[in-house]
């Protein structure tokens, strides 16, 4: 049945002239990823970015100028942030069009910001991560995902910096 349910989404997407175009969805038919590359602008990812070093200063005193500062491989930002930069984001039409492809219209909530902020700092990793060759990839540690859930549909990652 999920089978059926993906291939009935890459016919949908594949015919479609807006959004996903064919190759992002054979991506998320593979690997259940799908990059959703410039939906927002460079200018809102920095501004996002700023705000999000203001967290981690005051949560942790970390410092984005000061490396030495970086005392762990991860630091969690446990909160939604909805401030202008992450309402922006959120409300992007080329991420709503994204939505709609993959959930299709009208079966998603928009979002009123973004939050719970996974920070990863570089140094600590002894082996880079790989890509899953088999099945799909879930990333989370205080959630479980299910493909088939009625209240889920996407883990939306923004990625603020290369």
């Amino acid at each position: 049945m999920a089978q059926r349910k993906i291939n009935d989404y890459n016919s949908r997407a594949v015919k479609r002239d807006q959004g996903i175009v064919e190759a992002s969805a054979r991506t998320v038919h593979r690997t259940g990823i799908l990059p959703g590359h410039q939906a927002f602008s460079r200018e809102e990812a920095a501004e996002a970015l700023g705000r999000l070093w203001e967290e981690a200063e005051t949560e942790a005193g970390v410092d984005p100028n000061k490396p030495s500062t970086w005392s762990r491989r991860h630091l969690h930002i446990r909160k939604g942030l909805v401030d202008p930069p992450f309402r922006k984001i959120a409300h992007a039409p080329r991420l709503h069009k994204a939505f709609n492809d993959v959930l299709d219209e009208g079966r998603w909530h928009p979002l009123n910001g973004l939050g719970w902020w996974p920070i990863t700092f570089p140094g600590f990793d002894i082996q880079r991560w790989k890509e899953p060759q088999v099945g799909w990839y879930v990333d989370d540690i205080q959630f479980h995902h299910h493909v088939n859930s009625l209240d889920q549909g996407l883990l939306p990652i923004p990625i603020f910096s290369e």
